[in-house]
């Protein structure tokens, strides 16, 4: 099975997982800034937990620190399938290179292995970026969760300053 001698043929084997492969880069590089981001997150919550509280920001704290170490987690998962993404990509880009060098002068067999390790390759690089990308879709759902237990509760403690103050100008009020 000869490879055409068209060069844009040629291209078209080698130019997805090429493509795939800069795109997967490109999301490890923003998924490692959440990590960063994430990682900075754990620490100021740490830090605001071994400050005196109440019991109640103590119990919102933890809740928040949780959701954060899990979401670090994950995101340590994210990392990890696409670094597999972008290996097995390359590999699969590598792969159908060299099938498409050797393919002038192997056929048979020889040449039918290569064509199936590309596809293999860049079967397993695709599973992982789409298993790395829903991981990351599933950690902002739980930052998206951290960020609603820290609005609720500066809402909470807005609402009691306000119950504090209207309280405080009532008595006043009663005084005169």
């Amino acid at each position: 099975m000869a490879l055409p001698s068209d060069p844009f043929a040629v291209l078209s084997y080698v130019s997805g997982p090429a493509l795939l492969t800069n795109a997967t880069t490109l999301l490890i590089l923003s998924t490692s800034n959440r990590f960063g981001r994430a990682i900075d997150r754990s620490r100021a919550l740490v830090k605001e937990l071994s400050d005196p509280m109440t019991r109640n920001q103590l119990d919102a704290g933890m809740a928040q620190l949780e959701l954060v170490q899990h979401s670090v987690r994950v995101i340590t998962r994210a990392l990890a399938c696409l670094y597999t993404a972008t290996a097995m990509l390359a590999l699969a880009t590598l792969t159908s290179v060299a099938g498409a060098v050797l393919g002038e002068v192997a056929t048979g067999p020889t040449f039918e292995v290569i064509i199936i390790f590309a596809g293999v390759f860049g079967s397993a690089g695709f599973l992982a970026l789409v298993v790395g990308a829903a991981a990351l879709v599933f950690e902002s759902g739980l930052i998206r969760q951290a960020l609603a237990m820290e609005a609720n509760g500066v809402i909470a403690m807005v609402n009691r300053a306000k119950a504090e103050a209207a309280a405080k100008a009532a008595a006043s009020a009663e005084i005169r």
